[in-house]
């Protein structure tokens, strides 16, 4: 086993509609980055520090009908958002 090796951590879709406050009903803050709503779930990752990871990946459902994929670049402080019909995900980049 290599110790040396960071760790990688796959959340569930669930996490990003937390992370963002997707159910939020004050749209002012819909769709805006949430950590609080997510801070227990980062101590649950292997380490239990999310931020001493290397890559975390999440599933986004977009509206119930399209799934696209997020890898978050910890050391580099990268998100890179996956789309296959080409979307920029801005409203999930900008948080």
């Amino acid at each position: 086993k290599d110790t040396e090796r960071k760790r990688s951590h796959f959340f569930n879709s669930f996490f990003a509609q937390a992370m963002f406050d997707l159910k939020n009903d004050d749209d002012d803050l819909k769709g805006k980055y949430n950590y609080n709503n997510v801070r227990a779930w980062s101590k649950k990752v292997p380490g239990g520090n999310i931020f001493k990871l290397k890559y975390v990946f999440c599933p986004i459902n977009i509206d119930n009908i399209h799934w696209v994929g997020v890898c978050m670049f910890m050391e580099q402080k990268i998100i890179e958002y996956f789309d296959s019909l080409s979307g920029s995900g801005s409203r999930y980049l900008k948080g």
